[in-house]
């Protein structure tokens, strides 16, 4: 059964899920986090008003990998495939891994690629492990608009892989990072987000009581572009219930500059 659970008890569960307080992963985390200076932006996912200011905060550089989470569920057997239980992941979680601790050797699966097939609550814990959180709806969406809008050269090349549907994943890191230091958050997979969905009606399994999912408007091979024309923006909003995990989502962590001492070292 898919939890329709609201934000503060999801995050109080995958909290105690990780096992871990904050403090106790300084040394986890995989890559180093990017200072990201604070600002005001007008956001395209109104809800209150457009405007919308950021306090500053780190933000990982690349989404987690299969590599850096197969390092969290070693560490963690509950998050691991036979362990974990059905209230916080489906059975589609990891399902292109080899075995609990073993990555296998489908594509998807290679150790430099973006992890997807993880829940909420799955992505959740392993940013608590390493010390952090997932970034907010407002946090992804300014970082992501960075060098993208108001300059057309720049947005077609983000949007080039419309051209090219079935492209396969890239290693994460690869593509240019944007003005802030961040790679991959277009023409790779969707991200999860910490917040609670708003405005949405409803859900994958048509719960009112999704979580919202910060895009990168990424579709794999196999998915149709006949209905999705309105994903051809730097930023969606879509939402899925938090036990879900698709081949077309995965995560990468943030970090509050108040405890960027516990958290990965910092670089700007």
């Amino acid at each position: 059964m898919r939890p329709a659970l609201p934000i503060a008890l999801a995050s109080l569960i995958a909290g105690l899920l990780a096992g871990l307080a904050p403090a106790a992963a300084a040394e986890r985390g995989g890559s180093q986090a990017v200072a990201i200076p604070g600002g005001t932006f007008e956001t395209v996912l109104v809800i209150d008003e457009p405007q919308v200011e950021v306090e500053p905060f780190l933000l990982a550089p690349t989404q987690v990998t299969n590599a850096e989470f197969l390092a969290f569920v070693e560490d963690q057997p509950q998050w691991r495939r036979s362990r974990v239980p059905s209230l916080f992941a489906t059975t589609t979680y990891l399902r292109h891994w080899g075995d609990d601790t073993d990555l296998g050797d489908v594509p998807a699966a290679a150790p430099d690629l973006p992890v997807t097939n993880v829940s909420w609550f799955a992505a959740a814990s392993y940013c608590t492990w390493a010390g952090g959180r997932l970034p907010t709806e407002h946090e992804w969406e300014y970082v992501a608009a960075q060098g993208v809008r108001g300059d057309d050269a720049v947005a077609a090349q983000h949007f080039a892989w419309y051209s090219n549907p079935h492209a396969s994943l890239r290693p994460v890191g690869q593509a240019p990072a944007n003005p802030f230091g961040i790679h991959d958050l277009h023409g790779m997979v969707l991200e999860w987000v910490e917040d609670y969905q708003r405005v949405l009606p409803g859900t994958d399994d048509g719960s009112p009581f999704g979580l919202a999912c910060g895009a990168a408007a990424r579709l794999l091979a196999g998915n149709t572009l006949s209905d999705q024309l309105s994903l051809m923006r730097h930023v969606v909003r879509m939402n899925f219930s938090a036990a879900t995990g698709t081949g077309t989502l995965g995560f990468r962590c943030a970090w509050d500059v108040a405890d960027a001492r516990v958290g990965p070292t910092t670089r700007r």
